[in-house]
């Protein structure tokens, strides 16, 4: 296998692996009671888990166990549908069904004994899929494996909740390996476990996590015991999420329930929400997996959209609490499964009376019988009815399915006129929804489907970038601006902002003729919350009628009280109550106390305003027939906290640090960059590992200006390339495959000529062939493949190094 990148196996178990192999095998007395998601049935016969201790044994990234010596693939220790899924560069040879996986670098052998435990980036399959496989540590000693060499493999890019998770059980990352995806490594004895993909869940994996985890009292014993909404709507951005969550949360409160947004928690904020918690409630995704965290026989209420999947159902059951399921609505025409939902709040209001009036059950998940679980599942499951008239519906005439759509949505019946005027687009769901959304029948039938029309708005105004908004005028279309109405972005409720947006994220807010529909102290408030949620430098625009113009007719029309207006300001009042909000505010257009006009510079790709003296068509060069008191606020620019960037390549994550893809940060703008991974933070540190190499001159050079550009002065840049002088001969032929250009410690400050840097070098290899590590300030940065911190260099073997220097970005 030596200096090979391509490594072919026949498909088979692990027991068969172990037996091919003439490896231990050994497995747990008990079978383990696991269920088929996919069939809705228990497997039998019951499976026994255990564990194999296999020599010179290779992974692929997603932790399918490669025998390269004996050429065996055991696909089943990772999971179903994986090369599909997961995108995994292999080969199937249509004659033999060999699977062959391919590797761009040579292998590294690696003599400490391993654990093997896996994972990838979904939180719910970590801990039902590959943390429980640390059960088969009791099995060690039937293997003869000490505990106490062992090291652990886990995924190349594993998350911070799994660290944490891991940590908790006392594995630090001193003790963990991590895969890779460029070069296999080979361990010379490897401990592999029995694992269940996602097809399977086994009920003494759960009761092994919960074993760790969760606490022991029942839900009814817990005290102060909490109610908590998981929500998926964080920021917009997550998929399969209830987008009608305002009204939605407002109807669950009352009830006790708390919202949480698990991507803003570590793990440990997570769990400790649900171990205090007699019910969850949220739509089917990763941060139901809390669940398993919560005490014994809590009700769990799952949201599914039209999949109807029972997989958190099942789990709920497996984890001794009572499932109640609530089929929601697809908020879009669309088969793909993370679709978002919308709520029918008066069903779901029906529901949670049938929740609370069914007493929640202590559930013995091993006491199931065939048949029982799915008789259980479907006994607390609220049947969505729209689902079944839709069945009968298929064969309605195009106005008939104007009419039955319009009923969906509103409740209410749909106007003669509605139905011949949409009969065109009846056959197209996504369009004929589109339409009905926007016309003012519907609006007029049920208004708070306002905020459906603004959803996917809002969404990419998020995914886009720093976005701009305007408020209280759904109905504006300024090009690069996002428009919301109250029911989407109430000023007076920043926690409305927050299902969108972090604080700190906005570029700019536009608001014409909208805080004198506020009292002084509500806009006081909403000006607050506007500062909250602007970034550092980021501009508020209002305009508003102006208290000081000269025209009693227009003073009249405009007067509090008129029109629900609650202020008439100034510049004066309006420019100190945006004071005391914080901002800084700078004048556009305004009259003085004695009547004369001013106007400053302001364009209207920053935001623009139709009441105003230069598009308001009642002005006209000679004359003033209407303006606007318009001002800017602005938020100023502050340092804030350090930070770390991490620059592509190579670059391995690190806590606390901003990963920046190396693309975006040569092709992007700055200012997306800052408002992105930076938000106003002070750069003081930048690692970028085995990148510099991979460019043509001038890119490499725009990449270490813009890097000198982020730094603050003072700060590092701590770069890593391969170095030309370590004459190990596959080394070199790696160089000659994957670098563009190659380094010494000499030729590399060539390549900093001009820009403002002293240059050290901190690790190399010199002119002689001896190497050096001056690595005396860890908090620079970790570079993994140096030579203390690669896994090819274990038992005082040499076998990689980079060239490795520290650039102090210097005042110019």
């Amino acid at each position: 296998m030596n200096n090979q990148v391509e490594i072919w196996g026949e498909n088979v178990s692990l027991r068969e692996a172990a037996a091919a192999t003439e490896a231990a095998f050994v497995e747990f007395g008990t079978p383990d009671k696991v269920y088929d998601h996919w069939t809705r049935s228990w497997v039998d016969p019951a499976p026994t888990v255990g564990a194999a201790r296999l020599k010179n044994v290779a992974f692929s990234s997603i932790f399918h166990t490669l025998l390269p010596d004996n050429g065996l693939v055991v696909k089943e220790t990772t999971y179903t549908k994986a090369f599909d899924f997961f995108k995994i560069d292999h080969s199937i040879d249509p004659e033999s069904g060999k699977i062959g996986f391919k590797f761009p670098e040579a292998p590294v052998y690696i003599d400490d004994p391993v654990f093997v435990i896996g994972g990838h980036s979904n939180y719910s399959l970590w801990f039902m899929s590959w943390l429980p496989r640390l059960r088969c540590l009791d099995l060690l000693p039937q293997l003869g494996v000490d505990p106490t060499r062992l090291r652990f493999l886990v995924h190349h890019d594993i998350f911070e909740a799994q660290l944490n998770s891991l940590e908790q059980m006392g594995f630090g990352e001193d003790r963990l390996i991590r895969n890779t995806i460029d070069r296999p490594l080979v361990f010379r004895d490897a401990i592999v476990p029995t694992f269940f993909s996602n097809q399977y869940v086994s009920v003494q994996n759960i009761a092994f996590v919960r074993e760790h985890f969760a606490p022991q009292q029942s839900a009814a014993e817990i005290e102060n015991p909490t109610k908590i909404y998981i929500s998926r709507y964080r920021h917009g951005r997550n998929r399969r999420k209830i987008v009608n969550e305002g009204p939605f949360l407002a109807q669950i409160a009352p009830h006790g329930f708390e919202r949480i947004a698990p991507e803003a928690l570590n793990f440990e904020e997570q769990s400790r929400y649900a171990r205090r918690s007699q019910a969850l409630v949220g739509p089917h995704g990763a941060g139901l997996a809390n669940m398993l965290f919560a005490p014994k026989g809590a009700k769990i209420l799952i949201i599914e959209h039209s999949a109807e999947s029972r997989r958190f159902a099942e789990m709920a059951a497996f984890c001794g609490h009572t499932p109640f399921t609530f089929h929601a609505d697809d908020a879009e025409e669309s088969t793909d499964w993370s679709r978002d939902i919308h709520v029918d709040i008066g069903q779901f209001d029906a529901f949670l009376r049938f929740v609370s009036q069914t007493e929640a059950a202590e559930i013995d998940p091993l006491a199931f019988k065939p048949g029982e679980l799915e008789s259980f599942i479907e006994s607390l499951t609220w049947a969505n009815p729209r689902r079944a008239a839709a069945k009968a519906a298929s064969g309605q005439s195009s106005p008939d399915k104007v009419r039955y759509a319009f009923r969906l949505l509103t409740g209410e019946t749909a106007p003669d006129a509605l139905a011949e005027r949409l009969k065109d687009v009846a056959d197209a769901p996504g369009l004929l929804r589109a339409e009905l959304l926007n016309a003012p029948e519907t609006a007029a039938a049920a208004p708070e489907l306002r905020i459906a029309r603004h959803v996917a708005a809002l969404r990419r105004a998020y995914e886009n970038g720093p976005p701009r908004l305007v408020v209280g005028a759904a109905d504006t279309r300024n090009e690069g601006w996002t428009s919301s109405d109250i029911e989407v972005l109430n000023l007076l409720k920043p926690a409305s902002f927050d299902l969108w947006f972090e604080p700190g994220t906005i570029e700019a807010i536009l608001a014409e003729h909208v805080w004198e529909h506020l009292s002084v102290e509500e806009g006081t408030q909403a000006a607050r919350t506007c500062f909250q949620y602007l970034r550092d430098g980021g501009y508020l625009r209002i305009a508003v009628p102006d208290g000081y113009f000269p025209n009693p007719a227009y003073i009249d029309r405009v007067k509090i009280g008129k029109a629900g207006r609650k202020a008439l300001y100034t510049h004066e009042t309006l420019g100190r109550l945006l004071t005391e909000a914080g901002f800084r505010v700078r004048k556009l257009e305004w009259f003085d106390d004695a009547g004369a006009f001013h106007q400053e510079y302001w364009s209207s790709a920053c935001g623009h305003i139709q009441r105003s003296r230069q598009h308001d068509s009642r002005n006209s060069p000679q004359k003033i027939g209407y303006t606007s008191l318009i001002v800017d606020a602005e938020k100023p620019a502050t340092p804030e906290t350090e930070t770390g960037l991490l620059i592509g390549g190579a670059t391995a994550r690190q806590n606390g640090w901003q990963m920046v893809p190396a693309e975006d940060f040569l092709e992007k703008e700055w200012v997306d960059i800052e408002r992105e991974f930076i938000r106003g933070r002070r750069i003081t540190r930048i690692v970028s590992e085995h990148l510099l190499d991979k460019y043509d001159q001038s890119t490499r050079r725009r990449l270490l200006a813009r890097m000198a550009d982020a730094l603050a002065v003072g700060g590092n840049l701590r770069l890593a390339v391969p170095d030309a002088q370590f004459k190990r001969s596959d080394y070199q032929e790696a160089i000659a495959r994957h670098s563009r250009v190659t380094f010494n410690h000499q030729s590399i400050r060539e390549e900093f000529t001009g820009l403002p840097f002293e240059i050290k070098a901190i690790e190399f290899v010199d002119d002689a062939g001896i190497h050096h590590d001056e690595d005396n300030t860890p908090s620079f940065g970790k570079i993994s493949r140096s030579r203390k911190n690669d896994v090819r260099n274990k038992n005082r073997d040499f076998n990689y190094t980079s060239l490795i220097i520290d650039a102090k970005r210097i005042y110019t």
